[in-house]
């Protein structure tokens, strides 16, 4: 800036004071300008000048000294460092360098600033400030007086700015210059730092408020204590969710920063209280940031490691429903010393959830991480970095996001990019990253800059499915398949610079897979039934490197899907590695593809009609194998021979990905992103030594059923092992131990139903046999058969009478459970086949409606008690067809609700009165569809919305109830307690269950799982029952904590107490195994 204009400004400064300077004042601030040309340096300069009188000497003052007198050249030493020193010194000679270094200190030293009334009780609680303060009088109250940090404000008012800081107005310097400056003059060594942080944090924790006396010693030396009238810090103040952000926001920092582990774990980390209210204040994410900074500075505290870990391990669950805290905690977390009094308040938290007596969900301190939320749909596209910090996904939901994995974070976001990704991968050094994906049905390949996220370019191809792209020569280059050749394209120049011609694509070949390393490329046909051909090519002599091979699998199951190509892979070793569908042979070749030197034939897992599995990849340096089928991992070490059966999935697995064995990234239906440690999981205590031969198959078995007995503590589930053995557990909820085990052998498939404690009924093919399972033999084998595999049973009169659907489906037979034999029979006439039927759930079933078949807009409506029908009821056809696979009838049996199918698929809620036969109402939105709806008691409704809305409705009126929260998703299955007062929800999307009081539609606890379960309602309700239906068969039990009523894991009516002669039944009844072989004839 020339000196004409400096001058300038300093004249309009001058006059906007009133202001002027001698000619010789003013060359030396112009002067001193030239010499440190900052604006900062113009402002302070310009302030000070303003202060010197007429005969003020230039030469004497502060700014000629900074500029002219120092020879330093560091930072500390800088004019503008100078100047701001010189006006601290001013600013101390005036009002104490005690006063002024103190109060300058605290608002340094705070995180975000500080608000004015919180320094003045800041000061207030100093002593050394109010004892250099009151040197010459004793107030009758011991708080410093407010005009003293006036006249500092106002003396330093051009250096503040206000600021808003965690909904609060708070001051703090305006310039970096200043920050450092007071941080070296107020805070300059550690233990002054320590100091001041301890200071601020025992006022946000809130020491000295609330009447309490802070001792201190007068001039005589006799001790004394004061209350110092410091403003509280509770967490929350009076209102609803008015939460102390101050607080909470500033204690962590303070605590970490004057190294107080002990409190920093007692006041925020480890205390239950805390953790909840920040996070409903903030967010999960602010959560972790403290943590974050306090491992930083506490890596080998356990304590806060550990909590750390599992909160980002529930991350996922506690970001849409923080209440789900103390669930998370007890599902994760048994025992750890220190933190019991973390745990005690888990297990006893003062609003209503869902705890589990014991801990089912993934511990901390094992290889998983994170569970990264953010996708709303599949994520099928994923890569890793070559630095191995990031991993950048793409999702169906048309978005990208790129993730920290090594913090566990969303660093960027980028949305609209296309539908149905599939291929992802980083070029050019992590620069960029490319992906495909189609737009209006034409699939086109996209670069975008990995910094800033921002499209680079857009490459069109001739396919209608995703590009599957390889990436060659080190990054710069995309092979991309484009009709019946290759296409080059140059990420340097974005443009193609060659085309391979190759007459194996000229069927599908937009549809080919590539894979690419350096300058080899290796594809095939997806599209091709008969996949059983690879090719392989240089980039360097294309025409004359290529070559073809043919694959051949060996133990196959289908020519669908194990007899063919599902995945191939170029290595770092000049391997070419090709796998079939089912990922169970493994082929390696060298020289990528000159010559077979391994075939790894991995059965274990396999199952014939499963289908291909998902993914498999390879490690940057070729070493390691990554094989996925369904939930588990397979990791081979390729120079070894060895295989480890690691990461224990929760969930299917989409893609996975890893660069050197240290992080692996995965992704499952439910829409998480995954990170796993397997340097936790001590690979080589894992791995087993392979001879490259067939491994013995083990069976998977899963839960097809969840049966529970109202106001019992009993459970029984029925498991297939495979397609013929079936087994039988029935389990004590008391003491989650089995007391019958049934093996049951049969070529068909079974249902089961619960009856009592020791009977089961089931269903085979088409006959009904009732099981004594005290006994372990049947009892029981109806006369009547029922139509295959049906489903249309409904138990009455307690289980002591069941209504079921005749084989011939002419009639509806009224079953005796203790004779076998028909009792009534409803029938509408010959050549009238009946499709469906349901009846009231009142325990008596004295209205039943059925539906005749082809008859789509008739009812039927009977009184169960005469046998007679009552009421038809005929649906308008303007509605065009109602069945009764989604209806409801109230307990009572007066109002029936059923979903009706009209145009444009969409789907409304229509009520009869049954007493009637009348319409009560018909609810059709354009905008929605009913997808779902269940019956509460006498008068209410549950529907589900296709907008992933719940309602609680009246079954009369229609009017609104109340909205039942807590669900993203669309639910899989409702449940309703005998008594009605509660309902229970499950998404198998989100894995998440919610359970409601019905009376207001107030929520009473909620969890998110993990793995695909089974839940059902047990105890009059106080539980609820859930099953892994692919792993462990033991069944978790989840007790209802209402709010501020500490209750234990089963309520005391179900549960013997610890320490009474009186056992539960589990621990004295013998278990029993019994074969059980049906009878086909």
């Amino acid at each position: 800036m020339k000196n004409v204009d400096v001058k300038a400004i300093i004249d309009k400064w001058l006059a906007i004071r009133n202001r002027t300077l001698t000619s010789e004042q003013m060359q030396v601030l112009i002067g001193a300008f030239d010499k440190c040309p900052l604006p900062l340096f113009l402002k302070i300069s310009f302030d000070n000048a303003s202060h010197w009188t007429s005969y003020t000497n230039p030469m004497n003052t502060m700014i000629y000294t900074a500029i002219y007198d120092s020879s330093e050249t560091n930072s500390q030493c800088s004019p503008v460092r100078q100047v701001i020193a010189a006006l601290f010194e001013t600013v101390e000679r005036k009002y104490g360098e005690l006063l002024v270094g103190r109060a300058l200190a605290y608002i340094t030293a705070a995180k975000s600033g500080l608000m004015e009334n919180e320094l003045e009780d800041l000061l207030s609680c100093d002593d050394d400030v109010l004892n250099d303060v009151f040197q010459y009088w004793t107030p009758p109250i011991r708080r410093l007086p407010p005009l003293l940090w006036i006249r500092i404000r106002t003396e330093l008012e051009p250096y503040f700015v206000e600021r808003g800081a965690d909904c609060a107005r708070v001051i703090y310097w305006y310039h970096r210059q200043f920050t450092e400056a007071a941080t070296d003059r107020y805070l300059a060594n550690e233990q002054t730092r320590q100091f001041i942080h301890a200071k601020l944090a025992d006022y946000f924790i809130g020491v000295w408020a609330n009447g309490a006396k802070k001792p201190y010693k007068t001039k005589d030396g006799k001790d004394e204590e004061k209350d110092r009238l410091v403003a509280a810090q509770p967490m929350m103040f009076d209102g609803d969710k008015n939460y102390n952000l101050r607080k909470l926001s500033e204690l962590p920092y303070h605590l970490i920063h004057s190294d107080q582990q002990k409190l920093l774990e007692k006041e925020v980390l480890c205390n239950f209280d805390w953790l909840l209210t920040k996070m409903k204040a903030t967010s999960v994410r602010r959560v972790l940031d403290d943590f974050k900074a306090a491992r930083l500075k506490f890596p080998k505290n356990e304590r806060i490691t550990i909590v750390a870990e599992l909160l980002q391990l529930s991350h996922h669950a506690l970001d849409k429903n923080p209440d789900q805290l103390a669930s998370q905690i007890t599902g994760r977390l048994a025992t750890f010393e220190g933190l019991e009094d973390l745990l005690e308040k888990a297990r006893n938290p003062s609003h209503p959830c869902l705890l589990p007596t014991v801990p089912f969900l993934t511990q901390p301190g094992g290889m998983l991480l994170y569970s990264l939320a953010g996708h709303t749909h599949r994520i099928y596209a994923i890569d890793i970095s070559q630095c191995g910090k990031f991993a950048v996904t793409g999702s169906y939901d048309g978005t990208v996001k790129l993730w920290d994995i090594e913090e566990g974070i969303l660093v960027k976001n980028v949305e609209d990019i296309g539908d149905y990704m599939r291929n992802i991968q980083f070029v050019k050094n992590d620069e960029m990253f490319a992906l495909s994906a189609l737009i209006e049905a034409v699939s086109v390949v996209k670069l975008y800059r990995t910094e800033s996220m921002t499209l680079v370019h857009t490459i069109e191809t001739s396919s209608n499915y995703p590009t599957m792209f390889g990436v060659a020569r080190k990054g710069t280059q995309l092979i991309i398949p484009h009709n019946s050749k290759l296409q080059v394209f140059d990420i340097q120049t974005m443009q193609v610079i060659s085309e391979i011609q190759d007459t194996f694509l000229d069927k599908n070949g937009e549809a080919a897979i590539v894979e690419a390393y350096d300058s080899f490329v290796a594809y095939y046909l997806s599209q091709d039934f008969d996949r059983k051909h690879v090719c392989v090519l240089n980039l360097n002599e294309p025409e004359t490197s290529k070559k073809m091979i043919e694959v051949e699998f060996e133990d196959q199951y289908d020519a669908r899907y194990s007899a063919t190509v599902g995945g191939i892979a170029l290595t770092a070793k000049g391997h070419l590695i090709i796998c079939n569908q089912t990922k169970s042979n493994i082929l390696i070749y060298k020289n990528y593809g000159e010559q077979l030197v391994k075939k790894i034939v991995d059965m274990e897992g396999v199952q014939e009609g499963q289908g291909a599995a998902a993914t498999f990849t390879v490690t940057t340096d070729g070493r390691y194998l990554l094989v996925t089928r369904f939930d588990e991992v397979a990791i081979w070490d390729l120079e070894k021979d060895t295989k480890a059966m690691m990461l224990q999935h929760p969930y299917f697995i989409y893609r996975i990905a890893s660069k050197d064995m240290t992080k692996v990234v995965s992704t499952s239906p439910d829409k998480l992103v995954r990170v796993w440690d397997v340097k936790r999981g001590k690979m080589d205590a894992h791995m087993i030594h392979q001879d490259l031969k067939m491994i013995e198959h083990q069976e998977r078995h899963e839960v097809k059923q969840l049966l529970c007995l109202p106001g019992t503590t009993s459970v029984a589930m029925a498991i297939q092992k495979s397609k013929s053995h079936n087994f039988i557990t029935v389990w004590d909820l008391c003491s989650l131990r089995q007391t019958v085990i049934l093996k049951v052998k049969s070529s068909k498939p079974v249902t089961w139903r619960l009856l009592d404690e020791n009977t089961i009924l089931a269903t085979v093919a088409n006959k009904m046999k009732v099981f004594d399972v005290k006994e372990g033999k049947v009892t029981l084998i109806f006369q009547e058969k029922i139509p295959n595999h049906t489903s249309r049973i409904a138990m009455v009169n307690n289980n002591g009478r069941l209504w079921a659907l005749a084989k011939d489906e002419m009639s509806i037979n009224l079953h005796d459970i203790t004779t076998g034999k028909v009792m009534e029979q409803i029938s509408h006439g010959e050549k009238m086949k009946i499709a469906d039927f349901r009846i009231n759930d009142n325990g008596k079933g004295d209205v039943l409606v059925s539906q005749v078949r082809g008859q789509l807009d008739m009812l039927y409506v009977w009184n169960t008690e005469t046998m007679t029908m009552t009421h038809s009821i005929h649906v308008n056809k303007k509605h065009s067809k109602v069945t009764l696979d989604n209806s409801a009838i109230s307990a009572n049996g007066r109002y029936m609700a059923f979903v009706t199918y009209g145009k444009a698929r969409k789907k409304g809620l229509m009520v009869f009165n049954l007493s009637t036969g009348k319409q009560l109402y018909h609810h059709c939105n354009s905008q929605t569809s009913v997808l779902d709806l269940v019956a509460i008691g006498d008068d209410k409704l549950a529907v589900q919305y296709s907008n992933k809305t719940i309602c609680l409705l009246n079954i009369s009126t229609g009017n609104l109830v109340s909205e039942l929260n807590g669900h993203g998703e669309f639910i899989s299955e409702f449940k309703v307690s005998v008594d009605a007062s509660k309902v229970l929800a499950f998404s198998d999307r989100e894995r998440k269950l919610t359970i409601w009081n019905t009376e207001k539609g107030t929520q009473l606890g909620g969890i998110t799982l993990e793995k695909k379960s089974k839940v059902e309602l047990a105890c009059n309700a106080d539980v609820v029952v859930v099953i892994n239906t692919g792993g462990s068969a033991t069944p978790v039990v989840l007790h209802q904590h209402r709010e501020g009523i500490a209750t234990d894991h089963i309520t005391s009516k179900h549960t013997a107490k610890q320490g009474n002669d009186d056992v539960p039944l589990a621990k004295t009844m013998k278990t029993l195994e019994v074969d059980i072989w049906e009878d086909d004839e």
